[in-house]
């Protein structure tokens, strides 16, 4: 019974690595150095503000398109607090890691799906991301910033961290779990 669980997990388990040239989905996280979601203190230098945001249903990359969507939102009417004031400009800058600050990549102000409110804004819609950009983003190296009248260098900003691990890791710590269980079980017998 053990080994038929055993193979039937494995089997199910090959079918879970995605295949090379495959489509596949990578789902982000917003992080940084003060914590989880659009923080002030995200801010390299901190930002004067107690705003905050964060995703409201997912970040997502597509890597057949290399389309990457947004829902992130700011400000009481989204449940978090509200910013200084309107938006004035958000981008996605890279490559730096959490403690650093780069150049503008992308600016997302100009997208149908913004929305610059102070106690209710965000973003949510899609762009595409340059082949040369896409390991940057993968490896989570660019960040979204927020800015405002009172914080032109941004009041908000985070990481864009995958946010699931790669399937090959899980199979390994599920076979070495199994195999444990086997080894376990042959033990007891003996």
């Amino acid at each position: 019974m053990l080994r038929r669980l055993f193979l039937f997990t494995f089997i199910c388990a090959l079918f879970a690595i995605p295949q090379t040239g495959n489509a596949q989905l990578v789902f982000f996280d917003l992080e940084g150095q003060a914590g989880s979601g659009l923080l002030p203190g995200n801010e390299v230098g901190g930002a004067s503000s107690t705003g905050s945001g964060d995703v409201l249903t997912q970040i997502v990359f597509d890597t057949s398109t290399s389309v990457l969507s947004i829902d992130v939102g700011w400000g009481s009417g989204n449940g978090f607090t509200d910013l200084t004031g309107d938006v004035t400009a958000m981008h996605i800058h890279g490559p730096a890691g959490f403690t650093s600050n780069a150049g503008v990549l992308y600016n997302l102000g100009g997208l149908a799906g913004f929305d610059a409110s102070a106690t209710s804004g965000g973003l949510n819609d899609s762009l595409t991301i340059d082949s040369g950009d896409v390991q940057t983003l993968l490896d989570g190296n660019m960040y979204i910033n927020v800015h405002t009248a009172d914080n032109g260098g941004g009041e908000l900003r985070a990481n864009l961290v995958n946010a699931i691990p790669e399937p090959s890791g899980l199979l390994l710590t599920s076979l070495a779990g199994l195999g444990f269980c086997f080894r376990r079980r042959r033990g007891h017998v003996a």
